[in-house]
């Protein structure tokens, strides 16, 4: 299909897709307010301000000057073509979307940016406070203004960053270094997710990446791509459970129960890659950390709990992850407690020679040391602004493994090991699937980023978000993220799990581990345009 007719079919499916939302989960009078040059609203803040709980505004292609954008409670604020075709641009610095005291909000499908460092300071480009049931997906998030993260989450429960790039956090204006990417501070039972999202910093321009503190809790970062990183002074780890140097009065743990699995860590400079900064419960768990060699000291830190309760992190586990190409980087340095207190490890690769730091990774009884792991395609990523969020699986797909690989069928099943200290609150921290949304079976896991499957297993279907943003009428599901068993947008390109001699598998799953109907998925589409929150 040709891409203007493409781009034609992908507009009447947007569409449909909010026309279905609007009767199936809207008010009976919900609307559609469309955005755009000639149309009834030219600015989104107007299309904003006509909106109540149910509606939907639909933005079509262009770049549009905005400041603190407030979308109200039930309202969704989508775009027409995704972020490669629209742009909310806050050309005089602040706060580009504010979500502030409201619930049920939808944000989804645009390129939100500032200039670097511009404007008086504030605290994000993108700020949600005292929030709850919020998704933000398919976004391009960078270039904040002075001394502002790129997202910042105070106050918020259960909320949803998906299939979506964020970078260049603004300079701090009193002191040294940079702002993060993502800066969560909780209240106790938050319910985060970060899924299949990347987070860098362009050369010169970041430290951290993100972190979570102030008592924050319930976490789940999955599937994601961390780095590169730029590393800028005072170069901290820029991929931290808690935060090291931060003390909250009144929480016992700067943060608890994470569960961090299927992310590729790469090309991270600073003191580390992750961190273990003294939370209570956290997993890590089937990641890979590849050519971080420009780390200062090692790829994992472990350090004290600065919240009340000091003392060693509780309830640590490094399980199932695979570390490959870091040069001489050693694996672990801790800090203030303990040597290794707190934290099980065992079945890791290694690559072979590794050299653990403070902590003596031959003591790993089932863990493995080999000269290659075998991805299929690893490299350290760079960004194309005009390729769609999709890149981001499209990435990930290097670093499957191929058929001989030393990481397979040799890994835990992290449930079983874990038992009841495995968190559950976010109903996702719960299923088994790798990112790709593959179910890993009761029993013996790969270790890495993918599930090799040897038995039947239904193709993962083509299509997704279209390269050049928006809707792909050819496949995928209306709301240019993954379907319910996705963990990220399919890039269209060929796939790497699909045979040959990658063994792959590239199932699409629902959530609960059930295959995913190509005819279901085409009839049901326009409804998931609605995906639940977790």
């Amino acid at each position: 299909m040709n891409m203007t007719v493409k781009r034609l079919v992908r507009s009447v499916a947007v569409a449909a897709g909010v026309s279905a939302f609007v009767l199936a989960a809207g008010p009976a009078h919900a609307e559609t307010f469309v955005v755009g040059a000639g149309e009834d609203y030219e600015t989104v803040e107007d299309g904003l301000a006509a909106a109540s709980a149910g509606d939907t505004v639909l933005v079509r292609r262009g770049t549009y000057d905005v400041a603190q954008l407030r979308p109200g409670s039930g309202v969704t604020l989508i775009s027409e073509e995704g972020p490669v075709h629209t742009k909310l641009f806050a050309s005089a610095g602040g706060q580009a979307l504010m979500i502030e005291g409201v619930s049920d909000v939808r944000v989804q499908g645009f390129d939100i940016y500032s200039e670097l460092s511009i404007g008086p300071r504030t605290n994000a480009l993108v700020y949600v406070e005292n929030a709850t049931d919020v998704y933000i997906g398919d976004c391009y998030l960078h270039d904040a203004p002075n001394d502002a993260d790129i997202l910042k989450m105070n106050d918020t429960q259960r909320l949803v960053l998906e299939d979506s790039v964020l970078y260049n956090p603004g300079a701090r204006s009193t002191s040294e270094g940079f702002q993060e990417c993502i800066d969560i501070r909780g209240t106790g039972d938050d319910s985060i997710t970060v899924r299949g999202s990347w987070l860098f910093h362009e050369a010169g321009q970041g430290d951290y990446l993100l972190y979570a503190k102030g008592g924050t809790t319930n976490l789940l970062w999955e599937n994601n791509i961390f780095g590169p990183s730029a590393g800028e002074d005072p170069a901290n780890v820029p991929v931290e459970t808690g935060h090291l140097g931060r003390t909250d009065a009144g929480t016992d743990y700067e943060s608890e129960s994470f569960v961090v699995r299927n992310n590729l860590l790469v090309g991270i400079r600073g003191t580390g890659a992750f961190a273990f900064a003294g939370p209570r419960i956290a997993l890590l768990y089937n990641n890979v950390f590849y050519r971080n060699q420009d780390i200062r000291r090692s790829l994992i830190e472990l350090s004290a709990n600065p919240a009340e309760a000091g003392g060693p992190g509780v309830d640590l586990f490094s399980l199932n992850n695979i570390f490959y190409d870091n040069g001489d980087r050693t694996i672990y340095r801790v800090r203030d407690v303990p040597s290794g207190a707190g934290l099980t490890r065992d079945y890791n690769l290694y690559e072979t020679g590794a050299d653990g730091g403070d902590l003596d990774i031959t003591d790993e009884a089932n863990s493995r040391t080999a000269d290659d792991p075998l991805f299929i395609d690893p490299a350290v990523p760079l960004f194309d602004p005009a390729a769609g969020t999709a890149q981001i699986q499209a990435i990930l797909r290097g670093f499957e493994t191929q058929e001989g690989s030393p990481a397979r069928g040799v890994g835990t099943d992290v449930f079983a090991l874990a038992g009841a200290v495995h968190p559950s609150a976010i109903a996702d921290m719960t299923n088994r699937l790798d990112a790709f949304g593959t179910p890993r079976p009761a029993g013996t896991w790969d270790m890495g980023l993918f599930q090799s499957c040897d038995g039947p297993c239904a193709p993962r279907p083509d299509g997704g978000v279209d390269p050049d943003g928006g809707v792909d009428p050819d496949g995928g599901t209306p709301d240019g993220g993954p379907s319910d068993g996705g963990g990220g947008s399919d890039s269209g390109a060929p796939d790497a799990g699909s045979g040959g001699e990658s063994g792959g598998c590239g199932c699409s799953v629902h959530r609960d581990g059930e295959p995913v109907g190509l005819l279901f998925i085409a009839l049901l589409g326009a409804l998931l345009l609605r995906r639940r929150l977790i």
